[in-house]
């Protein structure tokens, strides 16, 4: 008796010890010679070496050792991290596997005191978008079905249990994760979503905006457009040319520039993005403080009656003093920055201007505040078309509004400053529309403008890096992070991600599950299907296309053209019109393909002109034979000359 519970203690004690978190790879016995013991401080420097690729296999094996020993911070961490290397959000010699990414994340998520909100919203994601990926628990099969429906294929998808996701991204929400505030906000405004709550949905916008915002309201920073800002793999696919070579090829041309001491603007233009780590380039603000100096042809004394050399840049200089105001790769001085500014202003400069307002305006700079002076130059500016210092003159006047005509006026600085990308004024605009909320189309008006926030301040830089992704041929992680910020509400992370798919540019090898075609065409759907629920017309019309010839349904086409018609898409117009004219889906009416048909030319004179002639010209003939020997027999578009001519060509060319 005695033995025998000895054994069990014995057995017992030895399954404690081998016990381990469960991972779809058990993670193989680590060489490294780092010891287990205090982490948490190595942890950011293990993800440095992941993401500069300095001694990888070793610290994944150290990461892989660390991720199964007792639940603490550190463990939690380290699951973390690996879940980020097998998504790819860390990129690692193209490791991808988004099964072990699943249960790495799951297994962060078992400490019960750390609050991982993106843990959190990476199970939501995966679930969402990868089902095939997941833990059983968190799918289930069924066929497709209604709106759904998006192939002929009997085969069984799998369909994500959107509980469960629902939960998790919630949880993420409530630990703060800002992915997961966004994404939960937006689908609580879609009104096709389970859980819709508009005013729920645009309350955490809103939060989530002020706080994106907020660094900037009296701090305009300095940009610069790159061509790799806003790209369309569509456009990229019909123009045959990448933007990512343009861009390649402007950055050698500034380099060029710059070698040989010429034009001030390629100084500052990559001086900005040493700034804001744009272009590919590591964020550095004494590279740029350098750059800057050199456009400003600075000679080392600002006081001096010789500061700057005759081939002085006065942006070189605005942005040279927005360096010394907040102390970028030099020490603060705000002497020198107010001096430098005025300098700027002198030379035309309606950056400078803003901040000179800004500084009087807050009293700040070493200047008194006067509200006068700071108007003067905030009119200055705005005259000149600076969207910032509109926004600034829209505050003063509504603040201060004596008369209708005040608050007509600034409104409409509001607006343009808004048109111009300002944050602040976005935000404004968005609270306008956001408290009016009574309809749906209010709700969505009010979802737009904080998208536009979103996009500017945060998902534009997970695009450029899927673009930057795909140009490198790296399509399974350019696609993940297209899903990223298709699901943060970009449209154009939605339309690439489907058309990803659409293409078969990523395979199940590459994201560790089975990708039929089925799944992909299902997945592309969908895609699209998210991208036209945001006003894509593009998106409209590839789901049009699919219902047309994939799936035989030529009415549920009609339905997706004629709601990219209303956003003037040009493709759109001229199939509704070749629908109209053959009666395909639609009741045939000649007198309406004539007018869809000219929609196209409207909407697109410069690819839909050629394209509708012969369809106009096959249509007047159709109506010709159809209406032999009435008394009405043409349609009134063209004068009978014309419409003589029109029909002995087209005899010609039958006989020929």
């Amino acid at each position: 008796m005695m033995r025998t519970m000895w054994g069990g203690a014995l057995l017992l004690l030895l399954l404690l010890l081998t016990a381990s978190p469960t991972t779809s790879n058990p993670p193989p016995t680590s060489s490294t010679d780092v010891t287990i013991g205090d982490l948490s401080a190595s942890l950011r420097v293990l993800e440095h070496k992941l993401h500069f690729g300095d001694d990888v296999g070793k610290t994944l094996n150290y990461l892989l050792e660390l991720s199964v020993q007792e639940p603490s911070n550190s463990t939690s961490e380290a699951n973390m991290m690996l879940g980020d290397v097998y998504s790819s959000i860390i990129p690692v010699h193209r490791i991808m596997n988004l099964t072990r990414a699943f249960e790495y994340y799951l297994a962060a998520l078992s400490h019960p005191f750390l609050e991982l909100g993106r843990a959190h919203y990476m199970v939501s994601f995966l679930t969402q978008y990868h089902s095939e990926a997941v833990n059983p628990s968190y799918r289930f099969r069924n066929f497709d079905g209604g709106e759904f429906d998006w192939s002929k294929s009997h085969e069984k998808a799998v369909r994500p249990n959107m509980a469960l996701a629902g939960l998790h991204g919630e949880m993420g929400s409530r630990a703060g994760d800002k992915s997961a505030i966004l994404s939960g906000a937006i689908k609580r405004v879609d009104s096709r979503h389970i859980s819709y709550d508009c005013v729920e949905g645009i309350r955490r916008m809103d939060a989530l905006a002020a706080s994106l915002v907020e660094p900037y309201f009296f701090n305009p920073r300095p940009s610069v457009k790159l061509k790799t800002d806003r790209v369309w793999l569509r456009k990229e696919f019909k123009n045959g040319r990448s933007y990512y070579d343009e861009e390649e090829d402007t950055m050698k041309y500034y380099q060029y520039a710059i070698d040989r001491g010429g034009s001030a603007s390629p100084m500052v233009a990559v001086g900005i993005m040493y700034l804001e780590g744009q272009g590919g380039l590591q964020k550095d603000e004494g590279a740029a403080h350098q750059l800057f100096r050199m456009a400003a042809d600075f000679r080392g004394d600002p006081f001096s009656k010789y500061a700057f050399g005759p081939s002085a840049d006065r942006r070189g200089i605005a942005h040279l003093a927005y360096t010394y105001l907040h102390g970028l790769g030099v020490q603060s001085d705000n002497q020198t920055a107010v001096h430098m500014f005025q300098e700027a202003a002198e030379r035309g400069s309606s950056a400078a201007r803003t901040h000179l307002g800004l500084c009087h305006l807050q009293g700040e700079c070493g200047l008194y505040q006067n509200e006068k002076e700071a108007k003067r130059y905030f009119l200055e500016a705005a005259e000149m078309g600076n969207p910032e210092s509109k926004y600034y003159l829209a505050e003063m006047l509504s603040s201060d509004a004596a008369n209708l005509e005040d608050v007509r006026r600034s409104v409409i600085l509001y607006k343009e400053a808004a048109e111009g990308a300002s944050l602040p004024a976005l935000l404004y605009l968005a609270r306008y529309n956001g408290n009016s909320i009574g309809s749906n189309a209010a709700c969505q008006k009010a979802a737009l403008m904080y998208g536009h926030i979103f996009d500017i301040s945060s998902t534009r830089y997970l695009v450029n890096d899927a673009y930057s992704h795909f140009s490198q041929a790296n399509y399974a992680a350019a696609l993940i992070r297209y899903e990223l910020a298709g699901d943060l509400g970009s449209t154009e992370a939605q339309d690439n991600a489907a058309l990803l798919y659409e293409k078969s540019y990523v395979s199940g090898l590459e994201l560790g599950y089975n990708l039929t075609e089925h799944t992909s065409t299902h997945k592309s759907m969908n895609w699209y299907r998210l991208a036209s629920s945001s006003g894509n017309s593009e998106s409209m019309v590839q789901l049009g296309d699919h219902a047309y010839y994939q799936l035989d349904r030529p009415k549920l086409a009609a339905h997706f053209y004629r709601e990219a018609v209303l956003l003037s898409n040009a493709q759109a117009s001229f199939n509704i019109g070749y629908m109209h004219q053959f009666g395909i889906g639609l009741h045939e009416d000649l007198h309406l393909a004539k007018r869809y048909y000219d929609l196209a030319i409207v909407y697109n004179a410069d690819e839909a002109y050629v394209a509708s002639q012969l369809p106009l010209l096959t249509l007047q003939v159709h109506n010709l034979f159809r209406n032999w020997g009435s008394a009405d027999s043409s349609i009134p578009f063209v004068n009978s000359l014309e419409q003589d001519t029109y029909v002995i060509f087209f005899l010609v060319g039958v006989l020929l």
